[in-house]
């Protein structure tokens, strides 16, 4: 059975999109899935707003070393929250200045691209590849959260391979750029998912792009255990159907 996980991937100024979609999510999965794009990484974009995230998703504190728990609080809709965990996919330039914001306001996972790391733009100061990982592993350490490495489709494992082994969990970004949704799916990924399950048995192996019945089951053979999907669920005219459907692959 694959893990599913909804995406949450709205416009920059669209609030109402964030708590809609969480709306519809809560009713049937365990944890959902916030993308933010910055624009200068990606082609676009994204919401990007922590304190309105806080509101409609609000934690309250916890015993020490426990991590955040999650109020039942309004979400804003008339609904009732049902303490639904959330993963952070940080599409930006400088993944360890936005980190800490959303490991303070819940977040279960964090996930940054090693290609940030190297990204043209944002890397004119003196901080090592090395380190960069280095900070965020300790961010999640100190916040009790999962740190994963995303690997766009481009980047080869061996030109990376120094850092894969600092990490139990890999998401396999199977669209050609970070930040749209509704991309396609490119099989040119699943080498890439295969050479992690047979190097990394243990691991966590996400794939988020373009996920439908199709290639759920095409990444699911290959050694993926976890999913992405935002498009054919909100699309379905039933997404709690829809993500059932993709769950039993």
């Amino acid at each position: 059975m694959l893990h599913v996980i909804p995406a949450i991937n709205c416009h920059f100024r669209d609030t109402d999109c964030v708590e809609k979609k969480l709306h519809i999510y809560e009713e049937f999965a365990d944890m959902v899935h916030l993308d933010i794009s910055d624009g200068a990484f990606t082609m676009g974009k994204s919401w990007d707003d922590v304190e309105f995230w806080k509101k409609i998703h609000p934690v309250r504190n916890s015993p020490p070393g426990a991590g955040p728990v999650r109020n039942d609080v309004s979400n804003g809709m008339g609904a009732i929250s049902n303490g639904v965990k959330f993963e952070v996919h940080l599409m930006v330039e400088h993944p360890e200045r936005h980190a800490e914001k959303w490991l303070e306001a819940g977040a279960s996972r964090i996930i940054f691209h090693v290609e940030s790391l190297f990204h043209g733009h944002g890397r004119h100061y003196q901080m090592t590849a090395e380190k960069i990982i280095e900070e965020m592993l300790m961010l999640g350490l100190r916040h009790k959260a999962e740190v994963m490495l995303a690997i766009n489709p481009e980047t080869s494992l061996e030109s990376i391979a120094p850092f894969l082994k600092k990490f139990t969990a890999f998401q396999v970004f199977a669209q050609a750029h970070p930040g749209p949704a509704g991309q396609y799916f490119l099989p040119s990924v699943l080498p890439k998912i295969k050479f992690l399950r047979d190097t990394f048995h243990n691991a966590i192996i996400e794939i988020d792009g373009g996920m439908n019945p199709e290639t759920a089951v095409r990444v699911k053979d290959a050694g993926a255990d976890t999913i992405i999907a935002g498009s054919y669920i909100l699309n379905a005219p039933e997404p709690k159907v829809a993500y059932e459907e993709l769950r039993n692959i």
